[in-house]
């Protein structure tokens, strides 16, 4: 075990739920020394709650699917050294679509009997999904084909204003050259999705007093560099330097390339992310003065193509983008008045709500894969982790090839910490 100071066996760069999640696996079963390095004040990536007082925007507040949900309360609830009196719970997330100022109820986004397309499109969408479906979610899915070519359908069919809009729901801009795997996997994503309280007690996965593994939580601490010299990782953040044996880099690749020289990364890990773009978002959040009845948990402002999300006090409404419109002011000043507009609806059509203060945020990486056909081979090349090096390891929704972020994130989470244990670079 390291004892120089500054000095660690495994350094995780990023404290969303996958650092702190490997972080938890390695101080239960790792014998050596561990820092997380995350830049914000406190746990949970894009699902920490949003703070007025420390300026915190998260685009999905506390929510976290129920699969993900299951795997961190397994952990907690293995912890002894947890109160027994301390539980958490999960609750489904209700999602409607607000369409000419009425709320309509919708228990799925893909399901066959699915009202969706009548609702958007008319009795001509509802024939068109009725006749579709099995090429969208069913046996005769083409994962080969963009979307519209599989269907055979264009933006002028009744159809199309249906794809639009449960594509921009799932975090997929562009439903014309969409993978129909990726907007099958994304929609039951959404329909598991839920609020809990777990969330907001992501330190409960580091009370456990362990004799073996030395962890260090190192807040607003932003990495500016990290660099191979000789058997260690040297580590430059905004406010020290250090060194460890084994880099977890528990980012995005986009993410990781600000920080981490190119060469360092995986060839199928570079290629992703060079080749590939995620997806942005644009993000309004505004404070719950008032509250009123009848406001769903999730909320699909269709003519805005808006999704609004309502937890811990707030009302987040969220716009999605290309990537490469997130660097467009144009684009981001269009999204920015939608999402005003979409507010502006809200609070026309719920006389008792009120909102105030308001903020806005780009999040040039909400979705750490991109969901286009032409680039799925290299999605697909992440079948297994064969790309993890002795001392360099990648986890987190970006590391898998499902377009469901919990799978991949629960799946890349178990293998770094199979390795760094199975491989003891720390003893």
């Amino acid at each position: 075990m390291e004892t120089e100071e500054n000095s660690y066996d495994i350094a995780i760069v990023g404290g969303g739920l996958a650092g702190a999640l490997v972080a938890n696996r390695l101080h239960s079963s790792f014998k050596g020394s561990v820092i997380l390095l995350d830049n914000h004040p406190t746990l949970g990536g894009k699902a920490r709650s949003s703070s007025w007082e420390t300026k915190q925007w998260a685009p999905n507040a506390n929510f976290v699917s129920e699969k993900l949900y299951n795997f961190i309360a397994n952990l907690l609830q293995s912890d002894p050294s947890l109160r027994q009196d301390e539980t958490f719970s999960f609750k489904p997330a209700n999602l409607s679509f607000f369409i000419q100022n009425k709320i309509i109820p919708i228990k799925s986004l893909s399901q066959k009997e699915s009202k969706v397309p009548k609702i958007l499109g008319g009795l001509a969408a509802q024939k068109q999904w009725l006749n579709l479906w099995d090429k969208m979610f069913g046996s005769l899915q083409d994962k080969e084909q963009p979307l519209s070519k599989s269907l055979n359908i264009s933006h002028k069919d009744a159809l199309a204003s249906t794809l639009k809009l449960i594509s921009y729901t799932c975090g997929l801009s562009s439903w014309l050259s969409l993978n129909p795997k990726a907007m099958e996997e994304r929609c039951e994503y959404l329909e598991n999705l839920g609020t809990s309280d777990i969330l907001k007690n992501l330190a409960a996965l580091f009370s456990r007093e362990s004799s073996d593994c030395s962890l260090t939580l190192a807040f607003e601490e932003q990495v500016l560099t990290a660099q191979k010299k000789d058997s260690y990782w040297q580590i430059k953040t905004n406010k020290k330097q250090l060194k460890a044996k084994r880099l977890i880099v528990a980012h995005s690749p986009w993410e990781a390339l600000i920080w981490l020289d190119r060469k360092e990364l995986p060839q199928k890990i570079l290629q992703m992310a060079l080749r590939s773009k995620p997806t942005s978002i644009v993000s309004l959040t505004k404070r719950i003065k008032k509250e009123c009845e009848g406001l769903s948990d999730q909320m699909i402002i269709a003519s805005e193509s808006v999704i609004m999300i309502n937890s811990c006090g707030n009302l987040c409404f969220t716009y999605s983008l290309d990537y490469e419109s997130s660097i467009n002011t144009t684009e981001v000043t269009k999204a920015i008045k939608a999402l005003r507009r979409s507010a502006l609806k809200l609070v026309s059509a719920f006389p008792d709500l009120e909102l105030e203060e308001e903020s806005i945020a780009l999040h040039p990486i909400a979705w750490g894969q991109s969901a286009q056909t032409k680039e799925t081979s290299y999605v697909e090349k992440l079948s297994d982790y064969d790309f993890f090096k002795e001392d360099i390891l990648f986890c987190g929704e970006s590391y898998g090839t499902s377009y469901r972020p919990d799978e991949n994130i629960i799946k890349s989470v178990l293998a770094c910490a199979s390795y760094c244990v199975e491989n003891k670079l720390g003893e």
